[in-house]
């Protein structure tokens, strides 16, 4: 995470004029449910349905004021997050704590994560990620009871939903969950 520190300086760029600071569904939490209804109408455009991104959007719009820093710092976070859930994974894998946290470090300090740390609006991709990578988590846990069972499956049908919802590449963990299964 303290190698995208750095992005905190950083202003609105590309889409996050018209996205974020412009967007005035932005301006008003009580817009969140209506992301997941529809797409937003201009100036963002009307096939761009990423209601999980818009709402972590909105969210930090009512934390910070509006401030870039706000939006940068959460973009930090989610990575940090994501980071950690590489390293979960690695470890559920490897089954050794040296080589997951090896994995986990180069995939935190990697720099093809720079433009999504950067950009707010490439957060979308690290949601996805982030929700995916829960799934996979949740769905690959052992488990010892039918309730326990069934909170699993609610729980990563929820987060799959979420990773969909984030950025269209989420709906990959279908096919991730399934060959795990096979697996």
């Amino acid at each position: 995470m303290g190698v995208h520190l750095g992005s905190l300086e950083n202003d609105f760029i590309l889409d996050d004029s018209y996205m974020t600071r412009d967007n005035p569904l932005m301006r008003d939490l009580a817009n969140i449910p209506s992301f997941f209804v529809a797409p937003p109408p201009a100036p963002v455009s009307q096939n761009y349905y990423r209601p999980g991104l818009l709402a972590s959007l909105a969210i930090d719009r009512a934390l910070g004021g509006g401030s870039p820093t706000t939006f940068h710092l959460s973009n930090i976070l989610v990575h940090g997050v994501v980071t950690l859930l590489v390293f979960l994974l690695a470890l559920r894998v490897l089954g050794d704590e040296r080589a997951a946290l090896v994995a986990a470090l180069l995939f935190g300090v990697h720099p093809v994560h720079g433009e999504a740390v950067s950009i707010i609006n490439y957060r979308a991709g690290m949601l996805s990620a982030m929700f995916s990578l829960l799934a996979l988590l949740v769905h690959s846990k052992e488990r010892r009871t039918r309730a326990s069972e069934i909170a699993a499956r609610l729980s990563t049908a929820g987060l799959s939903f979420l990773a969909m919802a984030s950025k269209d590449d989420g709906v990959m963990i279908g096919a991730l969950l399934f060959l795990h299964d096979l697996a």
